[in-house]
């Protein structure tokens, strides 16, 4: 298979692109030089796989573009901001089923289901995310210096609603974890960074029974909608987000 990938991080790429050795990749600095490149091919890549600031959204559209030149090339954004299903690989599936054309006869093989699910993994991962524009999670307004008076009232009594609903719908043992990952939101933690703080409130945890309660406060909460709360993971270092 060959993929072009095209960043204003080319590092990025290069990481992306060592992870696929038996592919053909190829990567590109501008959005520039990519589309000369295409405009010269007479076969086209299998796979475009874009960083979304490349270029403006507004001024330019690569789908429409595609669709007058009648070309089509699979492809993704792999910081896209605007997800519109849970998991990136999905929606790029789903992006790339909705954006083919009538004329264009493609399937999506197990072999591309298998790159989306690496670059995702990468792409999400702890050690690379931060680098990656786009893909740092919005800190949540400080109330300090939000100057409404009464809908900083209106926050205070929503966070401690949730609570209060959180404590009458969780095990004790479940809550306690769940304020250890709320104490520390968006922020990935290690198994053994979260036994020291049960050890540190003379609670006994091992690594086995950590993660059967860390599987059961997401299920929990997953099953309830209102508490607007969801828990990642990767490597053993789990994360609590806020929806």
């Amino acid at each position: 298979m060959t993929i072009y990938f095209a960043s204003q991080e080319p590092e990025i790429c290069h990481i992306f692109s060592k992870e696929f050795p038996e592919h053909s990749c190829f990567i590109f600095t501008s959005f520039a030089s990519l589309m000369d490149m295409i405009k010269k091919l007479s076969i086209m890549p299998d796979l475009l796989v874009l960083d979304y600031l490349l270029y403006n959204h507004d001024i330019f559209d690569i789908f429409k573009e595609m669709n007058k030149k009648s070309v089509y090339i699979p492809l993704i954004f792999y910081n896209d901001p605007t997800l519109i299903l849970p998991k990136r690989s999905l929606h790029w599936k789903h992006i790339i089923e909705y954006q083919k054309p009538d004329f264009y006869d493609f399937t999506i093989t197990e072999e591309y289901e298998k790159i989306f699910s690496k670059i995702e993994e990468m792409v999400e991962s702890p050690e690379l995310s931060p680098y990656i524009p786009l893909m740092q999670p919005h800190k949540k307004l400080p109330k300090e210096i939000i100057n409404s008076d009464y809908y900083k009232k209106m926050l205070t009594t929503q966070e401690e609603d949730k609570l209060i609903f959180l404590k009458n719908n969780l095990s004790e043992n479940q809550f306690f974890l769940f304020n250890l990952f709320y104490e520390n939101l968006d922020n990935f933690l290690s198994l053994d960074t979260i036994i020291k703080k049960y050890k540190a409130d003379n609670r006994e945890m091992t690594e086995n029974s950590l993660k059967v309660v860390i599987s059961r406060l997401r299920k929990k909460l997953r099953t309830l909608e209102i508490s607007g709360f969801y828990i990642e993971s990767h490597k053993n270092n789990y994360c609590l987000f806020e929806k």
